[in-house]
Parts: C-alpha cells; sequence; structure tokens
C-alpha cells in the first residue's frame, strides 16, 4: 500500500508532508537504512519526544503541555538524540511537575 507519506514498491520515500529536509525524501535501500536516515531528523525526535511525554504524563499533551514539549524536544535533539536527556528534560518540565486538578477531583 503506497500513499503521500509512504514508501513506494521501489523503495523511496515521496511526498513527505512540508518537508525540504533531503533525509526525509529520496531512495533507500533497507528498513535498516531507512531507519538509520530519518532517526537523526528533527521531526523524528520531535514525534520520539510526545510519544515519551504521552507515557510519562498518561495522557496526550496538549495545550499548556506543548511549551513543555518544546522544552523537552530541545535538549534531546541537541543532545543528538541521548535519550538520557530526553527523561531528565521530561521530569523536569511543568507538564510532568505539576497538572491541573481534573473535573471531579479535589486537592
Amino acid at each position: 500500500m503506497t500513499g503521500p507519506d509512504r514508501p513506494g514498491p521501489s523503495g523511496e520515500i515521496f511526498q513527505a508532508p512540508a518537508s525540504d529536509d533531503p533525509a526525509l525524501v529520496g531512495p533507500f535501500d533497507d528498513p535498516i537504512a531507512l531507519a538509520q536516515r530519518l532517526a537523526p531528523t528533527a521531526q523524528v525526535m520531535t514525534c520520539f519526544t510526545d510519544q515519551w511525554m504521552r507515557l510519562a504524563l498518561g495522557r496526550v499533551p496538549a495545550g499548556t503541555d506543548m511549551a513543555s514539549r518544546t522544552d523537552a524536544a530541545d535538549p534531546f535533539i541537541a543532545a543528538g538524540g541521548d535519550l538520557r536527556e530526553l527523561m531528565v528534560a521530561i521530569v523536569e518540565s511543568d507538564a510532568f511537575m505539576y497538572r491541573a486538578i481534573g473535573k471531579g477531583e479535589t486537592q
């Protein structure tokens, strides 16, 4: 199955949405080469940050969490994808340390 953001039958990424990053468009040899090519990109590291934040927070980050998402993604990207940096940044984020009291909850 192919589509605008799926690999084509010739082993090629095409029509990557809103990206001029050469790592996100073009041919690749196998799944390992694809992973090695995509992993160091800021777009993939930001997605990785989103998934780790979702798991750490126990909810999908939204609204006011977006500042914490950026605060967590920036050092992770700057460290070249060092997972330790991401974990520290997430637990130091406002979204992780503070949360709004939900409907029906008490302090």
